[in-house]
């Protein structure tokens, strides 16, 4: 005879924490005001959790990344003409190789390498010069009067190109260079060594018009140092004025396209002495050496009236980094403050509920005391 079992196969949704819990989520989602809160704490949960994948700044209010209260980007829907505040370099960290030009009648005296990184750190730039005693050197007839062009016609120097899509100039421009300089022979040894070379950065437009916004001093380090070049207005005009159009709707340069370069030169003070008496002059038939000049980073940010999801704050601070990081004090003060409210809250009635009697009644109305006094006054 064959005895059939009536016992169901235990399950586990049959448990009890299941059925409670599918009760409650039943109950709770007929509240729409619940559900949208659980839902805004969601999200919140996982801003605070990603939040280094959701921001490029740093968060700190201290961390000024652009004027203050700027208008956040998509505001300029309602403003096309109006500039965004951004990085114009998109090869800033240089892992990809840019272009560079040797000037001058003797260019087998400078050299230029470019090192690929797979990583912001590993990209960089050399640009090295290369000098034995009694070679000549090609000098200009007469000098630059405006002082824009080296002051030597022999030099190297690589460039970047960037396109300026707006038609309103930039409120301020900020470049920002990453660089370190070795050297050899007589450029190190030498007291006035580091006074014979210079490192520069200008901005060329496409009609062809030469801007110095950068020449180095010493002392130099053979480590990365950070340089940051602030533009005055007049710069600022000379550099995009030519690209933005006129009353008439035209423009003086003929492509919206600004380089910017980045060379090594010698100084006016390698020429041959002419004044003995002169410590500063020394004569370039002396000197053997090398100089080379190692670029890590060119960045160039342009300010607007808008920047970014959120704009800025009073400080200039990125808003949203604020507030994706904020997310993360917040939530550890709602969850700390809700678990010591729940382990009080526990604690008391356990101890109201195991004694009973004036103990219950005592700490009861203690409760009732907490309660009342946020509202009472």
């Amino acid at each position: 005879m064959v005895r059939l079992s009536t016992d169901k196969k235990h399950d586990w949704r049959d448990s009890g924490w299941y059925v409670a819990m599918t009760e409650f989520w039943s109950e709770y989602r007929r509240h729409k005001i619940g559900v949208f809160g659980l839902t805004i704490l969601g999200l919140f949960t996982v801003m605070a959790i990603a939040a280094p994948l959701l921001v490029q700044y740093d968060p700190s209010p201290s961390n000024k990344v652009a004027p203050s209260f700027l208008a956040p980007a998509w505001m300029q829907v309602f403003d096309p003409h109006g500039v965004v505040t951004s990085e114009q370099i998109e090869n800033q960290y240089l892992l990809e190789e840019p272009a560079y030009h040797v000037v001058g009648s003797h260019p087998d005296r400078f050299s230029f390498v470019h090192h690929t990184g797979t990583t912001p750190s590993d990209g960089y730039v050399n640009l090295t010069w290369t000098h034995q005693a009694g070679q000549e050197l090609d000098w200009p007839a007469t000098p630059d009067p405006e002082g824009n062009h080296p002051e030597c016609n022999d030099s190297i120097y690589f460039y970047i190109d960037f396109d300026w899509v707006y038609e309103n100039l930039p409120s301020d421009v900020n470049i920002t260079i990453e660089y370190g300089v070795t050297r050899t022979g007589h450029f190190l040894s030498e007291a006035y060594g580091g006074r014979m070379f210079k490192v520069y950065i200008w901005l060329i437009d496409s009609s062809g018009n030469w801007l110095k916004v950068y020449d180095s001093v010493p002392p130099y380090q053979a480590g990365i140092q950070n340089r940051r070049i602030d533009l005055s207005w007049f710069d600022i005009l000379a550099g995009w004025g030519g690209m933005v159009e006129g009353p008439n709707a035209t423009q003086e340069d003929p492509q919206d396209v600004l380089r910017i370069a980045v060379g090594l030169a010698p100084t006016n003070l390698f020429r041959e002495s002419r004044s003995p008496r002169n410590p500063y002059d020394h004569p370039w038939m002396n000197y053997t050496g090398s100089v080379t000049v190692q670029v890590s980073r060119i960045s160039l940010v342009a300010y607007g009236d808008y920047f970014g999801l959120l704009g800025t704050t009073d400080k200039g601070a990125d808003a949203w980094s604020q507030l994706v990081y904020g997310t993360r004090i917040s939530l550890t003060i709602g969850i700390l403050a809700t678990a010591l409210s729940t382990f009080v809250g526990v604690t008391v009635g356990l101890v109201a509920g195991y004694f009973g009697g004036r103990v219950d009644e005592a700490l009861m109305r203690i409760v009732d005391f907490l309660l009342v006094i946020p509202g009472l006054p």
